[in-house]
């Protein structure tokens, strides 16, 4: 079998390709021998400067400023918040055992003194612990351990003949309980 070359140029491609075409007309394939594209005798240009990216140092600088100064409010701010949420938590657990007491009162006709009475135990939380001052009748006040943010503070509930009243000294603002230095 005898073939013949032809050059042909694509007009979907940007190449001109040589075929080997067969000279057998029932043959109905063309094999490409030699392929080259437009753009391969091009010199590649080096002279070009190419534009640098990425961030200068200044814009780095003035990034690190806002970092800093949102964090200088923002840790402030966070740690308030940390303080009232733990006072929160002190002032939710001597409500709950509000209703005991009263109850133990009414049946035993005094104050508790103990408090598994109230079905409750001094290490109620890890924040802090339960107890019945020494030296205030009537009263079961929740102070505030080392793990917490407040160490030593106090909240205490205090009952008369009125009913209970709530005293902290948590420098907090507490819209149930006044502000008071035990």
């Amino acid at each position: 079998m005898i073939y013949a070359t032809k050059q042909v140029k694509n007009p979907n491609h940007s190449r001109t390709a040589l075929y080997l075409i067969p000279t057998n007309p029932q043959a109905s394939y063309a094999l490409p021998i030699l392929m080259r594209s437009n753009g391969a005798n091009q010199i590649m240009n080096t002279n070009k400067k190419t534009k640098q990216s990425g961030f200068t140092l200044i814009e780095l600088m003035i990034v690190v400023a806002i970092i800093g100064a949102l964090s200088a409010i923002g840790v402030p701010a966070y740690k308030n918040y940390v303080k009232k949420s733990e006072t929160a938590v002190a002032l939710s657990t001597l409500r709950a055992l509000l209703t005991n007491i009263d109850m133990e009162e009414q049946e035993t006709g005094s104050f508790p003194s103990n408090l598994t009475n109230i079905g409750a135990s001094s290490a109620i939380n890890n924040l802090g612990t339960l107890e019945f001052p020494s030296g205030v009748s009537s009263a079961i006040q929740f102070k505030f351990g080392s793990e917490s943010t407040m160490q030593n503070k106090i909240v205490r509930f205090t009952k008369s003949s009125s009913g209970w009243s709530c005293r902290h000294d948590t420098a907090q603002t507490l819209k149930s309980c006044l502000v008071s230095t035990f």
